[in-house]
């Protein structure tokens, strides 16, 4: 005679030992997301103390393991939606992007996943060429055209939304974007287990691309090396790097 059971599926699984390694294999890979209101810079200090607390109760970071899903995210709040104030901050980004990823030292297996890929190099050429987007509408449709992902370090998509909704949704799907008036910016890496590391170590990197985009004598330097390097017979990320590097050294930063 068969026997039946009015267990719940979920039930099941934890009586017959599966729900127990289930539950093991999700933590393995699946990470715990802590999530901050929004803070003033100088609170970042007391965030990084609790970040130490956590890494010493066992919280493991991006080292830990190649697959696993961990990343630092800021959403810094945009000085304005206007033109003139966020297509600077996209072109110094997408013209120090190759600079900032060889500082930061991002894990080479990280640099093989998908979750952040660095801006393809057209979409650079577009910022710097001297018939760049002038106007917003040219400039979301660039990005668009040339960057239809999240996947970016820079992820443009949740600020064009705020500005233009409408134009952003006849491209992505809007599910996973959210509209607001911040720059969203996704890191690799979620190193809390490693001495040193810190949020303020990070935020400085923005940093950085704030003071480029506020130099418009620098900008126009980076853009006229960017030209310059991609008319080379060989344009490689690496030579990219070395080159801002100098040129950002050359200008006190």
């Amino acid at each position: 005679m068969s026997q039946t059971s009015d267990l719940p599926d979920a039930e099941k699984l934890d009586r017959d030992g599966f729900g127990a390694q289930l539950r093991e294999l999700a933590r393995s890979v699946v990470p715990v997301e802590v999530v901050s209101d929004p803070i003033e810079v100088g609170q970042i200090e007391a965030l990084d103390k609790a970040l130490v607390s956590l890494a010493n109760a066992g919280a493991t970071g991006t080292s830990s393991g190649v697959l696993l899903g961990f990343g630092t995210h800021f959403n810094p709040e945009a000085v304005s939606l206007d033109f003139a104030d966020v297509a600077p901050v996209l072109t110094a980004y997408a013209l120090i992007e190759d600079h900032l990823r060889r500082i930061a030292g991002i894990d080479l297996s990280r640099r093989l996943l998908p979750w952040v890929d660095p801006y393809p190099r057209a979409l650079v050429d577009r910022l710097a060429a001297p018939d760049a987007p002038a106007d917003m509408r040219n400039l979301i449709n660039t990005y668009l055209e040339h960057a239809p992902s999240r996947n970016h370090g820079l992820d443009m998509l949740c600020i064009f939304a705020e500005i233009d909704h409408s134009r952003v949704a006849r491209v992505m799907d809007m599910e996973q974007i959210s509209a607001r008036p911040t720059y969203h910016l996704r890191l690799p890496d979620c190193r809390i287990d490693e001495p040193g590391w810190s949020l303020a170590k990070e935020w400085n990197r923005w940093v950085l691309v704030e003071r480029v985009s506020e130099n418009p004598a620098l900008m126009v330097r980076l853009k006229a090396a960017w030209r310059d390097h991609r008319a080379s017979l060989t344009t490689l990320r690496s030579d990219w790097a070395g080159r801002v590097k100098h040129i950002l050294q050359e200008a006190g930063l």
